[in-house]
């Protein structure tokens, strides 16, 4: 049964529709490349761009995944972007959890990832805090990962936790500051 959704949820919250800034943005598809298990990744249909002999491996999480689009739409950087990103798979070799029991071999896969596109370098991005925090993992594992890149001859760029958000969704802050009151904007 269809209904108005958030309106019909929610009433006195006005419904907008956001329609993509650029045209590339209708282009950009990284389901294949939010790699849920080895199979399903893209590989050559990752590249978010197509026009440097340089290249680039975007590895983690999430978070990381987050990033994809600014590679894809940015066509000035002297590299090009291969998007290796997983859910819950921060970019460290070793990594093991009970909870993504698939982590563990796509993080493996790496090296041969590194070797068979020639990739010179390597960017690191995850929810850092979260892994640390609840002890899946220690600031000593992101430095292992990053020695051995370095050990293959690798360049590796580091990006540091993003904020984090204590409410999941724009809408839900909207409810928690203003509850049910109508805007007229």
């Amino acid at each position: 049964q269809a209904s108005n959704g958030w309106p019909e949820r929610f009433p006195g919250i006005a419904s907008i529709a956001i329609e993509p800034q650029f045209k590339d943005e209708q282009k950009f598809d990284d389901s294949k490349c939010f790699v849920d298990n080895l199979p399903s990744w893209g590989k050559e249909l990752c590249f978010l761009s197509n026009h440097s002999q340089t290249k680039a491996l975007l590895w983690g999480d999430s978070f990381a995944m987050s990033y994809a689009y600014g590679f894809f739409a940015t066509k000035s950087a002297d590299f090009d972007t291969l998007q290796y990103t997983s859910a819950q798979c921060p970019p460290i070799i070793g990594y093991d959890a009970a909870s993504r029991p698939t982590c563990a071999a796509i993080n493996r896969e790496v090296p041969t990832i590194i070797e068979r596109y020639h990739i010179s370098t390597v960017i690191m991005a995850a929810n850092w805090d979260i892994y640390v925090s609840r002890r899946k993992m220690r600031f000593e594992d992101i430095r292992g990962t990053i020695d051995l890149l370095h050990r293959s001859g690798v360049r590796v760029v580091l990006i540091g936790q993003s904020p984090v958000f204590t409410f999941g969704y724009p809408d839900e802050y909207f409810f928690k500051v203003y509850g049910t009151q109508s805007t007229d904007h």
